[in-house]
């Protein structure tokens, strides 16, 4: 009987031992997982934080850029002045803009202008017309037949 109760009690106290590492090992481990998840947290607000402050310096680079264009751009052309042409500018997006330009200004003038625009974020584009044929930014608009007045599409280089 001493005995029997003596047993029980060793493996209550075993039995409770154990339970209590058990639930020792079980905190450690939610503990560590929590941990672990409160760094990945942090480490993704880091990242976050990182890509936002670099798309930040991008775009600040993109409007000094955009500035900078607007700057060479040749101002528009009051209505009636002499050879002036007239340009339908569709944009990537297919939204159209409309401008005056002296007829002996390039194409480069033209591409300038697109850049300037809000809807530009620095992609690669090029101009063309409608039959597509390629426009040289090299040349003049009257050099390219764009006088005294023309479609122009700028498409988005691949």
């Amino acid at each position: 009987c001493i005995r029997d109760r003596y047993q029980r009690r060793v493996h209550g106290e075993r039995r409770d031992r154990e339970r209590l590492e058990a639930r020792r090992r079980k905190e450690e481990e939610e503990s560590r997982i929590r941990l672990e998840e409160e760094e990945r947290i942090k480490q993704e607000e880091a990242a976050r934080r990182q890509e936002f402050l670099a798309k930040e310096q991008q775009m600040e680079a993109l409007r000094i850029q955009k500035e900078a264009i607007a700057l060479n751009l040749p101002s528009e052309p009051e209505p009636g002045t002499e050879n002036v042409t007239t340009l339908k500018i569709t944009l990537f997006d297919g939204t159209s803009l409309s401008r005056r330009f002296l007829r002996t200004d390039s194409l480069q003038s033209v591409h300038d202008f697109i850049s300037c625009q809000p809807i530009w974020s620095g992609q690669q584009f090029e101009l063309t017309t409608n039959p597509v044929r390629p426009l040289s930014l090299e040349k003049s608009l009257e050099e390219e037949e764009l006088f005294p007045r023309a479609v122009v599409i700028a498409k988005q280089k691949r």
